[in-house]
Formats: C-alpha cells, sequence, structure tokens
C-alpha cells in the first residue's frame, strides 16, 4: 500500500452533520475546509471560497485512492465532489505520463457528470448508453 495526498473540490460545503457521517465513513484520513482563491487579476478582489476535502489516503494505486474517497464520501453524505486537484506530488513520484492522463480523465468525468445533472433524463439516458 502507497499514501497518496490529494484534494477533492466540493460542490458545497458540509453541515455538521454531514461532517459527522464522513468521518464516520472513514474519512479520518481527511480535513474538511472551505479555502479562498482569488480568481481574478490582483486588483479585482474576486474571491471564491472553496468548499475542499484534504486527503492523505492509503490504496494500491492513485486511482484507487480517488475513486474510492470520491465514492465513499458522496454515498455518506448529499455532498458532489466536482474536482480532484494538487496530486502533483503522485506525479513527481510516479513521473508515468498514464498517471497524468488518468487524473484528466477523472476530472472529464466529475465534469461531464455535472452537465449531465442539466440535461432531460431521456438525453442523459441516451449519452449514457453511448459511453458505456
Amino acid at each position: 500500500m502507497q499514501k497518496f495526498e490529494f484534494e477533492l473540490i466540493l460542490a458545497n460545503e458540509l453541515s455538521d452533520s454531514e461532517l459527522d457521517q464522513a468521518y464516520e465513513a472513514g474519512f479520518d484520513d481527511s480535513t474538511f475546509a472551505v479555502i479562498e482563491a482569488d480568481f481574478g487579476d490582483s486588483t479585482s478582489g474576486v474571491i471564491d471560497n472553496i468548499p475542499t476535502a484534504f486527503i492523505t489516503r492509503e490504496a494500491k494505486t492513485f486511482v484507487d485512492a480517488v475513486i474510492g474517497a470520491i465514492n465513499q464520501l458522496e454515498k455518506a453524505t448529499t455532498v458532489r465532489v466536482i474536482n480532484v486537484v494538487n496530486a502533483e506530488a503522485v506525479f513527481e513520484k510516479s513521473p508515468n505520463i498514464k498517471h497524468k492522463h488518468i487524473f484528466a480523465a477523472i476530472n472529464a468525468q466529475l465534469d461531464a457528470r455535472h452537465e449531465l445533472s442539466y440535461l432531460p433524463p431521456q438525453v442523459t439516458e441516451i449519452i449514457k448508453a453511448l459511453v458505456a
């Protein structure tokens, strides 16, 4: 087993009861926080508060760690994961280009899942069938 560190960007902040549910589900390897990020230039003052889970997880592979954390968190709470970030340390330890593609694919799937939530159910079913 290896130890992997990464962050999950969440669609919303967890309530106190959801935090309890997350820790009960095994997120004792995580810290949940809302971070401030400036997405504008230095004069714009645009600040976003970003709900984030900072995770250190033991798993056989990086993919197992990330997918396991996403599934576990979304099953235990109502929160939805929208992105995985700050996994550079994983790439430094394993400079295999495949890891970078896997990371990009995970985020693409999270994006697609979010976009599908806005489509009518009939369209969503057609797209899911095409992807499968």
